[in-house]
């Protein structure tokens, strides 16, 4: 084999020779070649002849005059060409006897040596040639120890011997030796930013090891030598920089330490060009801080970099030590987390052959050794979960315990591995093992404090409790599962989702032990976390996407307290389980003038910081990240700020969730109507300012509901093309609206009669679920012959929407609407039908209301501009609900769509009435029923106290007439009352109805939002 390469690298040195082409010395595949032979030759130089020395010479001191490789190519040349020296000087050849003509002293050609060696080490892995480069340092006097060039070569020693023995006591020997070196070198140093790097380094991983915590002077040291405005003059401690933020971060949570380590660790790969020294751990420690950052933020466009830079940072494929090593492992964990994302099983494939590949180059390179088994333990065990094949698990049973095995005892990282050999030596086995208990209850011992792995672990040995309760019936270990899940729910150094299935253990570990107290206080830390998987400095898809995921959270805590008799309990978990995106943007616009009096520099900076957030929020993939950055630093600065607030005595509940006793003032002029839907009970809660009446609806389903509105929606999508299409909205509809009286709405209004008489109640719904986007103000059997009282919603009660009691309680506070009207339409709209009643209808509507701007065919900027100077607004023209993107609902106008989401960034002051008159404008999601996310709801987070909307179009006439109604019977005395906007609906669409009895379609769909 080396005599092959041997004859090809001698070849192309004559033809070089001759012809002096430079592609010749930078072929991929010879170079590497030729590094695998010069790890070779420097492990045992006796076992070659002068050939392969002079060959191998001219090859590294070629290259190096051509600019083509790293900085350690002169030194394996001089190497080689002193390692003839040694034998003949005869040998030696013109070139490579004038690299000797002017040799360096002593300490720098022993220093030159050791290097040479020690880089060999790093790309061929063979232990031996670190020995040789110890032995080559250990024959120098032990003065001569002290000068810098000696004290480079040994920190590099030391860290190749802490790379094999993974002895974490060197690392502090290396961090003394660095610093020691780091005190004779001038500011201008070249050498001086690596040395830097490398005490950071050492600092950190010591700290990441834990034991002694060095963290902080890890970050003072390196944040320090590293200039915020210029971090690309010193790329290695910037990089290093990045590193310690990104452990931190595992601290803190502190999104601002990942942001900046992405950046540095961005200018640091840019600064170290192709072939530079260390340019693969750079690299690497940039896509450590994108995968963290992926895994934390859930933005796809980091983990298509993260795999970009690991492609582009690939070592030569002839190299076979720790270096190519550590980028296998990187590839791999970027597989692993490009297939949960894709759910591709390649990608999980080629993660585990690209982890076995680095297992079997590690050799007897312990601290690699001891990653790479943890790595593949963790890789085999999703694949297991994946296809359930017995030969990974026990593989992977048999590389955690490798794991365990190498990992110091001292160290934190050994509870993060017992935690694996756990869970997979109890996988499959009912009851599990003691052995795994054992191994969590020591795992736990070996963690720090509110370490993050520590909640992880507590969540796993409940679930061996618990499982083990299930096999033998004992009742310690249900309750020893139901005080871990507790305690995992409540960690706060865990991620948010993590906490919420621990929630949801110890829910049903509480509700199989009859704790009903138990179980409220679980589904109350369910819904706590809401906001948490919501966080609002993650982007509003992403926040959207995992609201999704949770949407039946509200409905299971409301059932299940009341369950255990907690009607108003259940009322405050409804609410707070609502509007969940909503409720952050409003919690930014609260009134801060209680905390004012008593922390006036609190409120003023609470006061800024809301400004910045407030600021129009990046959304798409396309947003800017240092917007997105600047976005979630502003969100985190406010997060601080909230809890030093709530510190304050008197203000622990400032600005958190509306306890009942407030909520109940919400009834104030009616009562309010929450109807909770879940698979074990449906209920119907009255709530009125003395408290809750619960009624029971037993033939109220989540899936019969689901079904409804599936078949509602449909019909509606098919009745845009009229004729038939509009018959079957009409059947439907009918049908739909006979199955709401009989399962909601009958058993509601007979509890209001049994209170208050048979009156025409004044109400407002507030339904949940699938039930959200249904018509309950128009259920009934209509056609029936009554005896008494209509069988009809609308006959019996004034009926206005809720999207939550908190909500409806900040709008029914008392303000001064501003005047005057603006009124918007688009009677030609491109790409959609013509709208001809538009301008009369807009006429009307400016003869009712003299202070009235008209804006015909307006863009959004000019509509927004409008708005803010007006209380009343109207929209006569086309409008989109889209149903599984509710961000994207919009209004059409000219020149652009105004969406929801720029609406509802709108704070508008004195904003009273909103008529929306448009097509499917209070409709909502279906992934996201309970966060309302339509035009109406924005409007309303603008500001307007009274929106009146749609959930489905009307002809052109119906709408206009309709609106000119509604406005009619709000006039009094030449102004109009918005108070009065409810009854003025129901009185336009009771006029509608008596001219088209049969056809739901044109009056059911008009909804009134507001007090």
């Amino acid at each position: 084999m080396s005599d092959r390469v041997v004859v090809e690298l001698a070849s192309r040195l004559a033809t070089f020779d001759r012809d002096e082409h430079a592609d010749l010395l930078d072929d991929e595949r010879a170079h590497a070649a030729a590094v695998a032979l010069n790890g070779t030759v420097l492990a045992d130089p006796d076992a070659h002849g002068d050939r392969v020395l002079r060959v191998l010479g001219h090859w590294f001191l070629l290259r190096h005059h051509l600019r083509l490789g790293a900085g350690q190519e002169l030194r394996w040349a001089r190497l080689h060409a002193s390692l003839l020296r040694d034998r003949d000087p005869a040998a030696l050849t013109d070139r490579l006897r004038a690299l000797l003509d002017s040799p360096p002293d002593l300490v720098d050609r022993t220093a030159e040596t050791a290097l040479s060696l020690i880089g060999s080490f790093t790309t061929t892995g063979d232990p031996r040639a670190v020995e040789s480069a110890a032995g080559l340092l250990a024959d120098l006097p032990e003065e001569l120890a002290e000068l810098a060039p000696l004290g480079a070569a040994l920190i590099e020693l030391t860290r190749a011997r802490v790379v094999i023995t993974a002895d974490p006591a060197a690392l502090a020997g290396v961090e003394r030796q660095a610093r020691a070196l780091l005190s004779r070198l001038a500011q201008d140093d070249p050498v001086r930013d690596a040395v830097v790097a490398l005490v950071g380094t050492m600092l950190t991983a010591r700290a990441d090891l834990g034991g002694e915590d060095t963290l902080d002077e890890a970050l003072r040291v390196l944040g320090g030598a590293v200039d915020p405005e210029r971090p690309a003059a010193t790329p290695a401690a910037a990089s290093a920089l990045g590193a310690a933020l990104r452990v931190r971060f595992e601290r803190t949570r502190g999104t601002a330490d990942l942001d900046r380590a992405v950046e540095l660790g961005r200018v640091a790969l840019g600064a170290a060009g192709h072939g530079a020294p260390g340019r693969e751990e750079t690299g690497e420690l940039l896509v450590f801080a994108l995968l963290r950052r992926y895994y934390h933020l859930e933005q796809a466009a980091d983990l298509d970099e993260a795999l970009a830079v690991c492609r582009a940072v690939e070592p030569a494929r002839g190299e076979t030590g720790p270096v190519r090593c550590s980028w296998l492992s990187a590839l791999a964990m970027v597989l692993t987390a490009r297939f949960t994302r894709t759910g591709d099983p390649a990608e999980l494939d080629e993660a585990v052959r690209r982890n076995r590949e680095a297992i079997a180059l590690a050799g007897e390179l312990g601290l690699l050794r001891l990653v790479l088994q943890g790595n593949h333990a963790a890789l085999l065990a999703i694949r297991h979960e994946e296809r359930g094949d017995p030969a990974d698990l026990a593989e992977a049973t048999a590389a955690a315990r490798a794991a365990v095995a190498l990992t110091p005892a001292d160290s934190a990282q050994l509870g993060a591995r017992l935690l694996v050999l756990a869970q997979l030596i109890g996988t499959g086995v009912e009851p599990p093992p003691a052995e795994a208990l054992d191994l969590l209850t020591e795992a736990l011992r070996v963690l720090p404090a509110g370490h993050p792995s520590g909640m992880a672990v507590l969540a796993e040995r409940a679930r061996h409790h618990h499982r083990r309760y299930r096999a033998t019936g004992g009742a310690e270990d249900l309750a020893a599962a139901m005080a871990d899940w507790a305690a995992a729910a409540r960690a706060e150094s865990g991620r948010p989702f993590s906490r919420l299935l621990a929630a949801e253990g110890w829910m049903g570990a509480a509700l199989t032990a009859g704790d009903l107290a138990a179980v409220a206080e679980a589904v109350g830390e369910s819904v706590r976390l809401l906001p948490l998987l919501a966080w609002r400095g993650l982007q509003r898809e992403v926040r959207e996407r995992t609201l999704s995921r949770t949407g039946w959270i509200g409905g299971q805590a409301a059932a299940l307290v009341l369950a255990a008799g907690m009607p108003e309990r259940a009322v405050e978990l409804v609410d707070q389980s609502r509007n969940v995106l909503w409720g952050q943007a409003l919690q930014t616009r609260s009134d801060l003038s209680a905390l004012r009096a008593t922390d006036p520099a609190l409120a003023d900076e609470l006061d800024r910081t809301r400004a910045l957030i407030d600021q129009a929020e990046p959304t798409g993939a396309t947003a800017d990240e240092r917007a997105l950055a600047a976005h979630r630093a502003a969100v985190e600065r406010w997060d601080v700020l909230l809890r030093r607030a709530r510190a304050l005595p008197g203000f622990a509940d400032f600005l958190g969730p509306v306890p009942f006793s407030r909520l109940r003032h919400a009834a104030a002029d009616g009562p309010v109507v929450v109807v909770n839907l879940h698979r074990t009970r449906s209920d119907a809660l009255v709530v009125r300012p003395d408290g809750v009446v619960v009624v029971p609806l037993p033939w109220l389903t989540p899936d019969e509901a689901q079904g409804r509105t599936t078949a509602l929606l449909d019909a509606i999508a098919q009745a845009g093309g009229g004729g038939p299409g509009r018959a079957h909205l009409r059947n439907t509809l009918l049908s739909l609206l006979r199955w709401l009286w009989d399962v909601v709405a009958a058993p509601v209004l007979s509890e209001l009669d049994r209170v208050a008489g048979p009156v025409r109640h004044r109400m407002w719904w507030c339904p949940t679920g699938p039930l959200t986007l249904l018509p309950l103000h128009a259920a009934g059997r209509y056609g029936s012959a009554a005896r008494n009282r209509p069988p009809t919603v609308p006959a019996r009660t004034v009926s206005s929407y809720a999207t939550g009691l908190s909500s409806l309680l900040r709008a029914r506070q008392p303000f001064r609407p501003a005047p005057g009207l603006v009124a918007v339409g688009m009677a030609h709209t491109p790409g959609h039908p013509p709208l001809p009643a538009v301008v009369g209808e807009l006429g009307r509507i400016a003869q009712l209301v003299p202070d009235t701007r008209v804006l015909t065919g307006p863009g959004p900027d000019e509509v927004v501009e409008a708005l803010a100077g007006a209380g009343w607004a109207h929209f006569a023209c086309h409008a989109t609900q889209v149903v599984h993107r509710p961000g994207d609902s919009a209004l059409h106008l000219d020149g652009g769509d105004l969406t929801v989401l720029r609406l509802a960034g709108c704070d508008l002051q004195g904003a009273e009435f909103a008529y929306l008159s448009a097509c499917g404008t209070a409709g909502g999601s279906v992934a996201l029923a309970d966060e309302a996310i339509h035009l109406a709801a924005a409007l309303q987070m603008a500001g307007y106290r009274h929106v009146v909307g749609t959930l489905w179009g009307v002809p052109d006439d119906i709408a206009a007439s309709v609106a000119e109604g509604v406005y009619a019977g709000m006039a009094r005395g030449g102004r109009l009352d918005a108070t009065r906007a409810a009854q003025a609906l129901t009185d336009a669409a009771d006029r509608v109805r008596r001219d088209h009895p049969a056809s739901p379609d044109l009056w059911a769909p008009f909804v009134h939002l507001g007090p």
